[in-house]
């Protein structure tokens, strides 16, 4: 069964950013999340960027740019959730499309088939934690 999981962290003011919380007492700020994309700009023909923003025993955290589109593809032994914070677009998991945006955050089983699409007119910027770390090698093309 695939679980799609929207929720908005608004740090309890409406005008506020949406912010992620880590278990070490610290958060992964909006200032550190626009430093890595400094640091990590995508070039102008680049579809994808990630980056490692953290990484425990359990878990990585990772920066994700998607200028277009994911291809479809699955982690065998990775569970993922993703934290959309910036643009928005189409995410497929299975054979259900649904519409995300800035704020929406989606629990990717693994071995579940997925894949995002861009929609808007600005580079989308997702925070997405891999269990257990990922190592770049867990990730297998599919139709």
């Amino acid at each position: 069964m695939l679980l799609w999981t929207l929720a908005f962290f608004s740090g309890g003011c409406a005008t506020t950013s949406p912010g992620i919380v880590t278990g070490d007492g610290g958060a992964i700020s909006e200032r550190e999340i626009a430093g890595l994309l400094r640091e990590n700009p995508l070039k102008p023909d680049q579809n994808l960027g990630v980056s490692l923003v953290r990484q425990s025993e359990h878990a990585s955290v990772h920066l994700v740019q998607v200028r277009w589109a994911e291809k479809p593809h699955i982690h065998t032994t990775h569970d993922l959730t993703v934290f959309v914070i910036r643009g928005g677009g189409q995410m497929t998991i299975g054979t259900d499309t649904k519409p995300v945006r800035k704020g929406d955050v989606i629990h990717i089983p693994a071995g579940a088939r997925h894949f995002f699409v861009n929609r808007g007119g600005e580079i989308a910027v997702a925070v997405a934690v891999f269990s257990p770390p990922f190592d770049g090698k867990d990730i297998e093309p599919v139709k």
